[in-house]
């Protein structure tokens, strides 16, 4: 297994050799390296400013048979160093039950490593794409799914995309839903109880014929069916709640990626 540090050295070692538009790639490489497993090669080469075809070159000098096989080699790199025990050392199964701290952060730890392994990275686009192409994004959900569809909704806008989030209130979602106009989309979040209104507003949105993408535990989970992406999230918790933690990573790079339309 490659470490994500020796593909970093080969990068760097062979730096000054380089032509300067393959600097500019590996100055992207080297700055973004965790965001690498969710771009196409079509958005490193707007983001660096080179071409796709350089793109495979350069990938190519430093040893790899193309994009895709460097690609995937540092998402499971990355995989491996988020799953390895080095790379938090404070942070081991505890020995006993009194080490709740260790015991969260383990399991939080083991919850990002499952969810970058579980979400297919072309699914991942899709879901990017669909609400990248929305002239607004709708958020919902109820429980920590409330909080999270609030948190996704002010990302949205901070990178520029209009997006609101469903509120409780003196309306339910079925009435917000209304407000809804064709073309946009709806984010529905979604874990474990699965409540009944989150699931009929999905429904709903689905009626309407807009654009729905799913985050939630399971691929058979109720909004699922409904869905034209679903991205799934481990949310295990050592409490009888849903644990945010790979919820909100998979926030922040929703947030961070660009459309490939």
């Amino acid at each position: 297994m490659k470490r994500t540090s020796d593909i970093r050295h080969r990068i760097r070692d062979g730096y000054s050799a380089l032509p300067k538009n393959h600097q500019r790639i590996a100055d992207f490489f080297l700055d973004n390296e965790d965001l690498i497993p969710f771009l196409s090669v079509h958005e490193i080469a707007k983001a660096s400013s080179a071409s796709v075809a350089s793109i495979v070159r350069f990938s190519r000098r430093i040893g790899f048979s193309g994009y895709s096989d460097m690609r995937d080699t540092i998402s499971q790199a990355l995989q491996h160093k988020l799953k390895h025990e080095d790379v938090f050392p404070a942070v081991h199964p505890p020995a006993t039950g009194d080490d709740t701290l260790s015991l969260v952060g383990h399991q939080d730890i083991k919850n990002i490593g499952d969810t970058l392994s579980l979400i297919k990275r072309d699914v991942f686009r899709r879901a990017v794409n669909i609400i990248q192409a929305a002239p607004q994004v709708h958020t919902v959900g109820l429980g920590i799914s409330y909080l999270m569809a609030n948190i996704l909704a002010y990302q949205l806008n901070q990178v520029g995309k209009r997006a609101q989030a469903f509120h409780q209130g003196s309306t339910t979602f079925a009435e917000q839903i209304l407000f809804a106009h064709k073309g946009d989309v709806l984010v529905g979040m979604s874990f474990p109880p699965y409540y009944q209104e989150t699931v009929d507003v999905v429904r709903l949105a689905r009626e309407k014929k807009l654009g729905i993408v799913a985050i939630t535990n399971k691929s058979s989970a109720p909004i699922a069916m409904y869905a034209d992406a679903t991205l799934i999230v481990k949310s295990e918790n050592v409490l009888f709640t849903n644990s945010f933690a790979a919820m909100a990573m998979l926030i922040n790079a929703i947030s961070s990626m660009r459309s490939t339309r």
